[in-house]
């Protein structure tokens, strides 16, 4: 009884760290070395989230095992690789978006080259193992090329945008939403795949879908223990 005791117990911890992993909204931007007017970085709120969230920011066009903190700075457990054309950030004069609290966020982008099946890829690893997420993938490019749309698929669920530089947020023309389930390696793989012009993602959000608060099943825990504790008592007490 008392293995069986301690065996709860260590299922309460690791209840309780693997609800707190992963538990908050994670916000990702692409754009280059931040500048003030061209490239600023992104903070707050998109389609999701609050005032001053964070976001994770990356430079480059791709990346490796990139560890990614939650909006309140909170390790999440969850990674990142991406891989694309080139990275770019466009000049405000022919950005939708520029001078807007959204600027960090849409002026930088991801690009694959038109004709390019997969010219953009993300896999977000660490995830939980048949979780669902809600993914936004956020996708304007500017007004230097007409006629761009991209189609966004994610461990199979598939979404076209057609990234038409308008200057607010609308779904399915400079962002998509997807409910996508991690597979069992806890992964989500991301691929954007290009249908007209050059392809962009600016970057993207990823929040667990129902999750309960991590007091929940803590608390269910924590009184399969008491109960377990108590019968090992009266047992004990009855010899």
């Amino acid at each position: 009884m008392k293995f069986a005791v301690k065996q709860l117990a260590a299922a309460l911890i690791l209840g309780i760290a693997t609800c707190a992993a992963n538990a908050g909204v994670i916000s990702v931007q692409f754009g280059q070395t931040p500048d003030s007017l061209k490239n600023p970085s992104q903070t707050g709120a998109a389609a999701l989230g609050n005032a001053n969230d964070l976001w994770n920011r990356f430079t480059g066009g791709t990346g490796k095992g990139n560890s990614l903190l939650d909006t309140s700075g909170q390790a999440s457990g969850v990674t990142l690789d991406f891989a694309s054309s080139h990275l770019y950030s466009a000049d405000p004069s022919y950005y939708a978006f520029a001078g807007t609290s959204l600027a960090g966020l849409m002026q930088g982008y991801l690009v694959g080259d038109a004709g390019q099946v997969g010219g953009i890829t993300m896999t977000l690893g660490g995830l939980t193992p048949g979780q669902a997420y809600d993914l936004l993938v956020y996708t304007q490019g500017d007004n230097n090329s007409k006629g761009r749309s991209i189609q966004i698929d994610a461990n199979g669920v598939v979404q076209a945008s057609l990234q038409s530089n308008a200057n607010t947020l609308a779904l399915n023309d400079n962002y998509v939403r997807l409910t996508v389930t991690a597979d069992g390696k806890g992964q989500i793989n991301v691929i954007g795949t290009t249908l007209r012009g050059e392809g962009n993602i600016n970057g993207f959000q990823l929040e667990p879908v129902d999750v309960p608060e991590p007091g929940a099943p803590a608390l269910l825990l924590l009184g399969a223990v008491a109960l377990a504790v108590a019968r090992w008592r009266k047992q004990g007490s009855s010899r």
